[in-house]
């Protein structure tokens, strides 16, 4: 039900304009017309209204994969505090987490300042920033099963998919690497950074619906995942990308 009010405020918002235009043009067009209408004014209206429909229902797409709940479940996880895991988890989070939840490019996680979705010349897709993932942020919402599934699988606690996180990449971190990243996350100092929230535009929607934007899901990760040995070795260079 949250879902279908959601999708309908959206209409509301910012769909409705589109709607009036359309209508706008189709009585501008009428009106001009010489009655009886000619074959090819009735074809340009035909055209544009099956573009509008297009048009729609890939945003609609969009929007469906953006907040849907997906089907992949949380892991039963509880990450005892380990120190031994601490310097493990630092590196890692150093190495694949600080360049994008942190302004300063280091830990603490306090989140980002980069809009990934603003950049010059770009089309109006709305606003993505890193959130804050230390304790006084957004990682207080996610228990142990919860955090690794956002990390491995890109889904979010409520069960939606993540934009932007490069959970393909974190999908094949073995068990112990995640519990390392887990505890250190959660030993980092409580920032109290608000970062601003997610906004996409129907244009946004667009791309997601036309899969020229990808988003983070992943299928669910159901094996237990080995460590791979630390070295020199091209299985470890290729387990660290």
């Amino acid at each position: 039900m949250e879902h279908e009010l959601g999708l309908t405020a959206f209409f509301n918002d910012h769909l409705a304009g589109l709607g009036a235009a359309i209508m706008s043009l189709f009585r501008i067009e009428v009106e001009n017309a010489q009655r009886p209408w000619d074959n090819a004014l009735v074809m340009e209206l035909l055209v544009v209204a099956l573009l509008v429909a297009l048009v729609v229902s890939l945003v609609v797409s969009g929007w469906n994969i953006v907040h849907a709940t997906v089907q992949n479940p949380v892991p039963t996880l509880r990450v005892a505090p380990d120190r031994a895991l601490l310097a493990r988890g630092e590196h890692l989070v150093r190495i694949n987490c600080s360049g994008c939840h942190s302004t300063s490019h280091e830990p603490p996680l306090s989140g980002g300042d980069e809009d990934f979705f603003a950049h010059p010349g770009a089309p109006p897709l709305g606003h993505i920033h890193a959130p804050n993932l230390t304790p006084g942020g957004r990682l207080a919402a996610y228990d142990d099963g919860q955090l690794a599934r956002a990390i491995r699988e890109g889904v979010n606690e409520q069960g939606h998919t993540l934009i932007v996180m490069p959970s393909a990449q974190m999908r094949g971190l073995s068990d112990r690497d995640l519990a390392a990243i887990i505890t250190y996350l959660r030993s980092q100092p409580a920032v109290t950074h608000v970062v601003p929230p997610r906004e996409l535009s129907p244009i946004a929607y667009l791309m997601i619906g036309l899969h020229m934007v990808d988003v983070s899901h992943q299928l669910p990760v159901l094996q237990a995942r080995p460590d791979v040995p630390e070295g020199m070795t091209s299985e470890y260079g290729a387990y660290l990308t």
